[in-house]
């Protein structure tokens, strides 16, 4: 007789099906809670998807759209002789900047654009280009670019700055000149700092919480509407400065000379080593600044790839 007697080997056998037939069901479990959770992931990312891609529309349809369709493309060349220069800057210690190029450069000041109650007020005065002036510089770049009509269409440039180095040395000259008694911590929490005003002013969004949208809109912006010249290229950016000149009215030594005073005024603290702040402190204004860190990064990619077309259409 062997070792399990005929009603055990049944038992055994039937014990045995039974277990197959559970992990089967198991199996079969496992499998619908994996094609459960697919479809709804798989529908999550459909949905995601598609916001993505309604936002992209929404901002790109934005540059069709009033005021920045009435700045001219980046490469929309030839320059039209009724164009507009919008020298677009980020102020690194106030509006006085403008006042300093303006008077230094002997600039016919026609308008006031160092405000925003200033830009309102040319665009209900419904100037004409003559009466405008053929250079218009502002921090306020979504506000400037209403200044623009379908007659006299805007070109923008700006000269972009190091974020970081740009604040501490905001800090360092208000303490120099003691317009400020506080420590780093207080200044990036205080109505003194930056907080993204780079990107703030290109969108017309000075106040409220920031968004990644915001940042790709910023981005979107920057790449088809402005030429970006860098205070830490300086050399390459003059002779594209020069270039861009060609085909506007404005007077070769008054181009010349708003160059050398952007340099003067965008270039105050440059002697600051970022080495003299601890890396926390960095970190303190790099946290307090975020989207202009990154929006920097992007402007020196820029920088480069307009750099390319530079050389192939305008180099002389």
């Amino acid at each position: 007789m062997g070792l399990f007697s005929k009603s055990a080997e049944d038992k055994k056998k039937h014990i045995i099906s039974i277990l197959f037939m559970v992990v089967g069901i198991i199996s079969i479990v496992q499998g619908l809670r994996e094609l459960l959770s697919y479809s709804v992931t798989d529908k999550h990312s459909y949905e995601v998807a598609k916001v993505l891609r309604e936002r992209r529309v929404v901002r790109e349809r934005s540059l069709t759209e009033t005021p920045l369709k009435l700045i001219r493309d980046v490469f929309d060349f030839p320059t039209d002789p009724s164009d507009k220069s919008l020298l677009w800057y980020v102020p690194r210690n106030g509006d006085a900047s403008i006042q300093e190029i303006v008077s230094q450069c002997h600039l016919p000041q026609l308008i006031d654009t160092s405000t925003t109650e200033g830009i309102e007020q040319v665009i209900t005065s419904k100037l004409t280009g003559n009466e405008v002036g053929n250079l218009i510089i502002s921090s306020y770049f979504f506000e400037a670019s209403k200044i623009m009509t379908e007659e006299f269409k805007g070109r923008a440039f700006t000269f972009m700055r190091d974020p970081i180095e740009r604040e501490f040395a905001h800090y360092a000259e208000l303490k120099q000149n003691n317009h400020l008694n506080m420590m780093l911590e207080g200044y990036v929490a205080s109505e003194y700092s930056g907080n993204n005003m780079m990107m703030r002013r290109l969108i017309g969004k000075e106040k409220g919480n920031l968004t990644i949208d915001d940042y790709e809109t910023a981005k979107l912006i920057l790449r088809e509407k402005c030429f970006v010249l860098l205070t830490d290229e300086i050399e390459e950016s003059f002779d594209r400065w020069s270039q861009l000149n060609h085909g506007t009215q404005i007077d070769d030594a008054e181009w010349s000379c708003i160059g050398d005073m952007i340099v003067h005024v965008f270039t105050k603290g440059k002697d600051i080593s970022l080495s003299q702040y601890s890396v926390s402190e960095r970190n303190l204004l790099y946290r307090a600044n975020t989207f202009d860190v990154k929006l920097y990064q992007y402007a020196k990619y820029l920088f480069l790839q307009q750099g390319m077309w530079f050389k192939e259409h305008l180099h002389s």
